[in-house]
């Protein structure tokens, strides 16, 4: 299971975040947004980096706009998508841009929703991607894996 937690951390890393697919300038894990705002990448109704089906995806969707709209959450829809140009199947999904989210709000919801991870970025400093220890050991049997820009949450 190594290989394969690996590869989908690698995949979460070298993956392209933003907010209009058109028209913004997609932000990665390590790099700074320079922006004013903190951003959540990658909050999405997709539970432990597994697909599913497109009626599942829209119910968890609209769950996940529930819970913001509780939490009174200024948001944008962003993307989470395979880098241009990358060989293989590409991909890409839904998720949520929250301005100024806590901490304690994305873990929050990154829990309820069985994120494997979410990407934060904070003005002046690099994204990081923020994994779930207990998430990643549901799916992988293991946690932990060392790599810049990465911290673990227990």
């Amino acid at each position: 299971m190594r290989n394969e937690a690996t590869d989908v951390l690698n995949g979460f890393l070298d993956a392209e975040y933003g907010v209009d697919a058109s028209t913004s300038t997609p932000l990665h894990v390590g790099e700074d947004d320079g922006t004013a705002w903190r951003r959540c990448w990658s909050l999405g109704p997709i539970p432990l980096g597994l697909a599913r089906d497109d009626d599942a995806n829209a119910q968890a969707q609209a769950a996940l706009q529930a819970d913001l709209d509780a939490a009174r959450c200024a948001r944008d829809t962003g993307f989470a998508r395979s880098p241009a140009g990358l060989p293989g199947k590409p991909w890409h999904e839904p998720c949520a841009v929250l301005h100024d989210a806590s901490d304690a709000l994305l873990d929050r919801l990154a829990r309820r929703y069985r994120q494997l991870a979410v990407v934060v970025a904070d003005p002046g400093a690099p994204a990081r991607l923020r994994c779930y220890r207990q998430a990643w050991i549901e799916r992988f049997g293991i946690a932990d894996m060392d790599a810049p820009n990465v911290e673990w949450v227990a």
